[in-house]
């Protein structure tokens, strides 16, 4: 026996009812996002430090990707003292000491021959 399908006229029996709890869910939902901003490069925080590579490299984007890969960080390069002395940036998550682990890293790294901290810029 077929099924007949529900006059037009008449609506689901649960239409009109979610419609409360979608606006609570909707604002629960909200509330929630608002009490964990998310982090961005923004509270990042900047230690600028020189490094000596193991092996030499004339290429800034070399640079950046041995420093980087042995930091865990994002790096930017900003200048070369010498074919193995490079100046970059770390920039750092927002936590508590934020570059202290990315330093231990370096300094552990055999690409990495010496790290010489410089001046560590707090997010504006």
């Amino acid at each position: 026996m077929a099924q007949r399908p529900l006059p037009s006229s008449r609506p689901p029996a649960f239409a009109g009812r979610a419609a409360p709890w979608a606006g609570i869910a909707a604002m629960l939902l909200s509330a929630c996002a608002a009490a964990t901003p998310p982090r961005d490069a923004s509270e990042a925080t900047t230690l600028r430090v020189m490094v000596k590579l193991a092996q030499p490299a004339d290429d800034p984007d070399e640079v950046v990707r041995r420093v980087g890969r042995a930091s865990g960080v994002l790096v930017h390069y900003q200048s070369a003292a010498s074919p193995v002395w490079h100046a970059v940036s770390l920039s750092c998550p927002p936590e508590p000491d934020p570059c202290a682990q990315a330093l231990q890293r370096l300094r552990r790294d055999s690409a990495i021959a010496a790290v010489e901290p410089g001046r560590t810029l707090a997010p504006h």
